[in-house]
């Protein structure tokens, strides 16, 4: 059972790092977005009081994550306007926030250590946005196959040794004590024999 979880596991691992690294490619020429929104509206004036979204983004090799609030009414004023909820998923992606101080996708924007980034807005828009580079979520993904393919690599080379067998190829030794006659190998230093 714990083989299966752990296959399962690594699987699921591999479709995601794929996934993020067809969205890290397409994030250099199209960019998409979703959030979900909350929009409170003044019915007599038909004027939007607040809005607010938490949602993600993708552009120039980033994933942003965070919150926007515009527009925020304090106070107990709040209760007489309905809110909507509604979610959307488009395109743009951090083009659709270029107008905010700092969030804007193009080449020569600062970015901090690596492609990491915080950004946290005090004025209107208030909120809070974290920018994580595609390299870092690909790399952090991959980790898992990778090594476990290295693990069932040297377990396969230890179980080979301990049968009697060649641990790069896997032939029979039991009749040739010194190297392996198909590939060459030598068994005291594991180098392979110049032939």
């Amino acid at each position: 059972m714990r083989r299966l979880v752990l296959n399962l596991t690594t699987l699921l691992s591999v479709v995601v790092c794929v996934a993020i690294a067809s969205l890290w490619v397409r994030s250099y020429s199209a960019g998409d977005s979703m959030g979900v929104h909350r929009l409170s509206v003044d019915l007599a004036y038909r004027t939007q009081v607040e809005h607010s979204a938490i949602g993600i983004a993708t552009g120039n090799g980033r994933l942003a994550f965070g919150t926007l609030t515009n527009g925020a009414v304090s106070g107990s004023s709040v209760q007489r306007y309905p809110s909507r909820w509604f979610c959307d998923w488009g395109g743009g992606g951090l083009v659709r926030y270029r107008s905010f101080s700092g969030l804007s996708p193009g080449p020569f924007d600062r970015q901090g250590p690596l492609g990491f980034d915080l950004v946290v807005m005090r004025h209107s828009p208030s909120g809070w946005l974290m920018f994580v580079p595609f390299w870092f979520l690909v790399l952090a993904f991959a980790l898992m196959p990778l090594s476990r393919g290295l693990l069932a690599r040297r377990a396969q080379r230890r179980t080979r040794l301990r049968q009697g067998l060649c641990p790069q190829c896997g032939y029979d030794l039991r009749a040739t004590a010194d190297r392996c006659p198909e590939c060459g190998l030598l068994k005291n230093d594991g180098q392979t024999a110049a032939a």
